[in-house]
């Protein structure tokens, strides 16, 4: 499941760090959660991302920024299952869903400082995929981050009410 994390958190770099000729809000969709209770919206440079990890479990990744990717605060979903990720519930492998995993990874800017939940105690996620085609897929979220990487006072976040709708990213 670190994987996972790292993947996505290796994602959120890539797109932070691409150049655009615009204003950094490409992207078509939405993404917003309560982070500590506080109504939050991730909806700039919104995309869907097909991949796998270790190459062979089948990923979506969903990712949005606060402002212009690269300088702003950003939120990242994973669900992989062994098999095709279809509409459903994706929690951390365990004796009832040992093919799945989730993650969820939040970046704060400028500052740095990375959070993450893989659902390994005591951080946990739970992803819903409600809808998903070859051109978007929409869902909820939620779960607890901890302090992965960086200097903070906060060390953990709750995430609740996280809903998504994205496009893929082709």
């Amino acid at each position: 499941m670190k994987k996972m994390l790292f993947t996505t958190a290796v994602l959120i770099a890539i797109l932070s760090s691409c150049s655009k000729s615009d204003t950094g809000t490409g992207g078509v969709g939405t993404l917003t959660a309560d982070i500590d209770g506080v109504p939050t919206s991730f909806n700039n440079s919104v995309v869907a991302i097909h991949s796998s990890v270790g190459g062979s479990n089948p990923t979506v990744n969903i990712e949005g920024f606060q402002g212009a990717a690269g300088t702003s605060t950003g939120l990242a979903i994973a669900a992989a299952s062994t098999t095709t990720i279809v509409p459903g519930t994706y929690r951390t492998p365990g004796p009832d869903n040992p093919n799945q995993s989730v993650s969820l990874t939040y970046l704060v800017q400028p500052a740095n400082v990375l959070y993450g939940a893989t659902g390994e105690a005591p951080d946990t996620a739970i992803v819903t995929i409600t809808s998903i085609d070859a051109n978007s897929v929409q869902g909820t979220f939620s779960g607890n981050m901890v302090l992965v990487t960086g200097t903070s006072a906060v060390t953990t976040h709750a995430v609740t009410n996280g809903k998504f709708n994205a496009k893929f990213y082709n």
